[in-house]
Protein backbone atom coordinates (compact mmCIF):
# COMPACT_ATOMS: atom_id res chain seq x y z
CA UNK A 1 0.00 0.00 0.00
CA UNK A 2 1.09 3.86 -0.66
CA UNK A 3 2.56 5.85 2.25
CA UNK A 4 -0.38 8.52 3.16
CA UNK A 5 -3.31 5.99 2.05
CA UNK A 6 -5.50 6.15 -0.77
CA UNK A 7 -6.83 9.58 0.11
CA UNK A 8 -3.09 10.65 -1.34
CA UNK A 9 -3.31 8.47 -4.31
CA UNK A 10 -6.66 9.87 -5.02
CA UNK A 11 -5.05 13.31 -4.70
CA UNK A 12 -1.99 12.40 -7.26
CA UNK A 13 -4.72 11.02 -9.53
CA UNK A 14 -6.77 14.12 -9.66
CA UNK A 15 -3.54 16.64 -9.57
CA UNK A 16 -0.36 17.13 -11.46
CA UNK A 17 1.72 14.65 -8.84
CA UNK A 18 2.51 11.02 -10.80
CA UNK A 19 1.26 8.06 -8.91
CA UNK A 20 4.54 6.30 -9.25
CA UNK A 21 6.64 9.03 -7.36
CA UNK A 22 3.71 9.00 -4.37
CA UNK A 23 4.55 5.23 -4.08
CA UNK A 24 8.43 4.54 -4.70
CA UNK A 25 7.25 2.51 -7.50
CA UNK A 26 10.79 3.32 -9.02
CA UNK A 27 12.64 1.50 -6.15
CA UNK A 28 13.08 -1.55 -7.83
CA UNK A 29 15.67 -0.64 -10.72
CA UNK A 30 18.54 -0.65 -7.86
CA UNK A 31 18.23 -4.42 -7.42
CA UNK A 32 17.50 -5.09 -10.79
CA UNK A 33 20.75 -2.95 -12.15
CA UNK A 34 22.51 -4.97 -9.57
CA UNK A 35 21.30 -8.16 -11.03
CA UNK A 36 21.95 -7.45 -14.27
CA UNK A 37 25.48 -6.73 -14.07
CA UNK A 38 26.27 -9.01 -11.64
CA UNK A 39 24.34 -12.12 -13.43
CA UNK A 40 22.38 -11.21 -16.12
CA UNK A 41 25.04 -10.08 -18.68
CA UNK A 42 27.67 -12.87 -17.30
CA UNK A 43 25.58 -15.23 -18.23
CA UNK A 44 24.27 -13.77 -21.35
CA UNK A 45 28.07 -13.53 -22.87
CA UNK A 46 28.72 -17.31 -21.43
CA UNK A 47 26.24 -18.40 -23.29
CA UNK A 48 27.34 -16.44 -26.23
CA UNK A 49 31.01 -18.08 -26.08
CA UNK A 50 29.90 -21.14 -25.84
CA UNK A 51 26.94 -21.16 -28.44
CA UNK A 52 30.17 -20.10 -30.56
CA UNK A 53 32.55 -22.90 -29.88
CA UNK A 54 29.83 -25.30 -29.81
CA UNK A 55 28.02 -24.18 -33.18
CA UNK A 56 25.04 -24.85 -30.78
CA UNK A 57 21.39 -23.08 -29.93
CA UNK A 58 20.48 -21.61 -26.74
CA UNK A 59 19.62 -25.19 -25.29
CA UNK A 60 22.25 -27.34 -26.47
CA UNK A 61 24.46 -24.76 -24.96
CA UNK A 62 23.10 -25.08 -21.30
CA UNK A 63 22.52 -29.10 -21.79
CA UNK A 64 26.20 -29.67 -22.79
CA UNK A 65 27.16 -27.84 -19.42
CA UNK A 66 24.90 -30.20 -17.98
CA UNK A 67 21.30 -31.83 -18.59
CA UNK A 68 20.00 -30.51 -15.74
CA UNK A 69 20.28 -26.73 -17.25
CA UNK A 70 18.21 -27.30 -20.49
CA UNK A 71 15.37 -25.96 -18.33
CA UNK A 72 17.48 -22.10 -18.71
CA UNK A 73 18.03 -22.35 -22.44
CA UNK A 74 14.28 -23.10 -22.74
CA UNK A 75 13.27 -20.60 -20.38
CA UNK A 76 15.53 -18.06 -22.67
CA UNK A 77 13.92 -19.22 -25.65
CA UNK A 78 10.35 -18.81 -23.71
CA UNK A 79 11.62 -15.08 -22.19
CA UNK A 80 11.87 -14.49 -25.66
CA UNK A 81 8.71 -15.10 -27.28
CA UNK A 82 7.10 -13.26 -24.67
CA UNK A 83 9.00 -10.17 -25.20
CA UNK A 84 8.53 -10.18 -28.84
CA UNK A 85 4.88 -10.91 -28.52
CA UNK A 86 4.78 -8.10 -26.56
CA UNK A 87 6.42 -5.43 -28.74
CA UNK A 88 4.27 -6.95 -32.08
CA UNK A 89 1.08 -5.94 -29.82
CA UNK A 90 3.00 -2.10 -29.02
CA UNK A 91 3.90 -1.99 -32.85
CA UNK A 92 0.59 -2.93 -33.87
CA UNK A 93 -1.58 0.05 -31.51
CA UNK A 94 0.97 2.33 -33.05
CA UNK A 95 -0.09 1.27 -36.51
CA UNK A 96 -3.42 1.45 -35.90
CA UNK A 97 -3.47 4.59 -34.33
CA UNK A 98 -1.15 5.76 -36.96
CA UNK A 99 -3.45 4.51 -40.22
CA UNK A 100 -6.99 5.85 -38.30
CA UNK A 101 -5.18 9.27 -37.74
CA UNK A 102 -5.66 9.84 -41.32
CA UNK A 103 -9.60 9.84 -40.94
CA UNK A 104 -12.22 12.39 -40.48
CA UNK A 105 -13.32 12.76 -37.84
CA UNK A 106 -10.78 10.96 -35.80
CA UNK A 107 -11.94 8.03 -34.41
CA UNK A 108 -11.34 8.80 -30.94
CA UNK A 109 -12.25 12.60 -31.07
CA UNK A 110 -16.33 11.11 -29.60
CA UNK A 111 -16.73 9.16 -26.38
CA UNK A 112 -18.25 6.06 -26.76
CA UNK A 113 -21.58 5.14 -26.94
CA UNK A 114 -23.13 3.21 -23.99
CA UNK A 115 -23.95 -0.29 -23.65
CA UNK A 116 -27.63 0.13 -23.99
CA UNK A 117 -27.09 2.82 -26.82
CA UNK A 118 -28.77 5.09 -25.49
CA UNK A 119 -26.12 7.75 -24.39
CA UNK A 120 -22.03 8.26 -24.38
CA UNK A 121 -20.65 6.30 -21.39
CA UNK A 122 -18.91 9.09 -18.72
CA UNK A 123 -14.83 7.91 -18.99
CA UNK A 124 -14.34 9.39 -15.86
CA UNK A 125 -15.44 8.26 -12.89
CA UNK A 126 -14.66 11.29 -10.77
Amino acid sequence: MCPGGPEKVERAVRGNVKFPLICAAGAFMIPFLLLLVVEGVPLLYLEFAIGQRLRKGSVGVWRSISPYLAGVGVASMLVSYMVGMYYNTIIAWVMWYFFNSFQDPLPWSQCPINENRTGTDNELPF
